[in-house]
């Protein structure tokens, strides 16, 4: 049985998500399962469009971070995530601790904005 996923009483796009007690409960989302890449060229594919990046881009000048996540969830909401093979975030530090949840995902409200660019391969399927 999943458990109930607490929701804001306001619509979303009239909250503000700096006030962390307005945030979802991370316990209540999932994550991460066990579903796997279509194919190895698809996994080669999204290494491709993230690796490069990490070995050799300086990133967007003037020492901004960015983040490149493949294959992870994208929560505008608590429910329901879009999983795009990649995105790409500009002003947007990879966190030191990686284990804790709040870091396993694109959380909008925790991120605090979406991310600039959001790839989705098409499988040969």
């Amino acid at each position: 049985m999943t458990p109930p996923v607490s929701t804001p009483a306001a619509p979303l796009d009239q909250l503000d998500w700096r006030d962390p007690s307005l945030w979802p409960d991370l316990d209540a989302i999932v994550t991460e399962d066990s579903t796997s890449v279509d194919n190895p060229f698809s996994e080669k594919q999204m290494r491709l469009l993230t690796e490069p990046l990490y070995a050799s881009w300086p990133g967007p000048g003037n020492d901004r971070p960015f983040r490149v996540l493949a294959k992870v969830g994208l929560y505008g909401m608590p429910t329901a995530p879009l999983v795009p093979d990649v995105m790409l975030g500009l002003d947007v530090r990879t966190p030191q601790e990686l284990m804790v949840k709040g870091h396993r995902a694109w959380f909008l409200w925790i991120v605090g904005k979406l991310p600039d660019a959001v790839i989705e391969l098409v499988s040969n399927t």
